[in-house]
């Protein structure tokens, strides 16, 4: 669909032609409520929706090919496959990031472990910045992390809240461990606890320095967006509006799990024989 609306507009002038519609059924992709001659607009939503149809596509195309014929090259495009989803968990694009990681983790061969890992640590990340807390512990409890390093035991100490282990760690890593000083600014895995004054109050402690935090730039293209949306009175309400609704849905799907899991109270039996109501 998104290949046919962009030969309409580079040659129709975006208007719905008979071609448009026929390849569009055959592959079962056509838009609800358009006819033929109708113009067809680009809103905000659907641009964002072809970016990341793109995105996805061309990020997996590339990454089965480069692993089918280069197969010694499995080391850098573990690296590269890492990078893309680390940028898109650090711009909060969590929905890409969420397929890309599930096809990170469902590669039939990494690098090694440690790669492997960073995936797995990545993807229960994602979730955990969507409040989707218990989705993040299922996926990082699925695996034992007694025997790795100290980065990933911090992961899985952060993700499943256990804060003041994460403190005690923090001081036996020190300012020259597996957990770097840009690791701590950077890593979209201290985005929560960096809030938190005792996690500043060590990391001065440790590197002697006041805790600040180093924005990771973002890219052209999210720039692009960001700034048409800031120029749209009407577009940047709307996009505020859709995320409110999102966090009252995962308010409300938590309450329901909440709600679920707390045992029904039995009701007390207050019936008195009328002997007992005399005394």
């Amino acid at each position: 669909e998104i290949t046919e609306r962009r030969n309409l507009f580079v040659h129709c002038d975006g208007v719905i032609s008979s071609q448009y519609i026929k390849i569009c059924k055959e592959n079962k992709c056509l838009p609800k409520d358009v006819e033929l001659n109708q113009r067809l607009q680009i809103s905000l939503d659907y641009f964002k929706e072809a970016y990341e149809c793109l995105y996805e596509v061309t990020t997996k195309l590339t990454h089965t090919l480069w692993r089918k014929l280069i197969k010694e090259d499995i080391k850098e495009a573990d690296g590269k496959l890492n990078e893309i989803c680390y940028e898109l968990l650090s711009e909060s694009q969590f929905k890409l990031a969420d397929i890309l990681l599930d096809f990170s983790c469902k590669q039939p061969k990494h690098f090694n472990d440690a790669s492997k890992n960073l995936f797995i640590v990545n993807k229960s990340l994602s979730q955990y910045l969507q409040d989707n807390k218990e989705n993040a512990v299922e996926i990082i409890e699925s695996k034992d992390w007694s025997a790795s390093s100290d980065d990933y035991k911090m992961a899985h100490l952060i993700l499943t809240e256990k804060f003041d282990e994460v403190y005690t760690l923090m001081k036996k890593i020190g300012n020259d461990g597996d957990v770097h000083k840009e690791s701590y600014k950077t890593w979209p895995l201290f985005y929560k606890l960096r809030d938190k004054e005792e996690f500043k109050t060590l990391y001065k402690e440790i590197f002697k320095e006041d805790y600040k935090v180093l924005e990771v730039p973002k890219k052209p293209i999210q720039e692009l967006i960001d700034e048409f949306v800031d120029k749209n009175p009407s577009i940047k309400e709307e996009k505020l509006k859709n995320e409110e609704q999102k966090t009252k849905m995962t308010t409300n799907k938590n309450r329901i799990k909440i709600a679920a899991k707390k045992p029904v109270a039995k009701k007390k039996n207050n019936s008195k024989t009328k002997s007992e109501h005399k005394k």
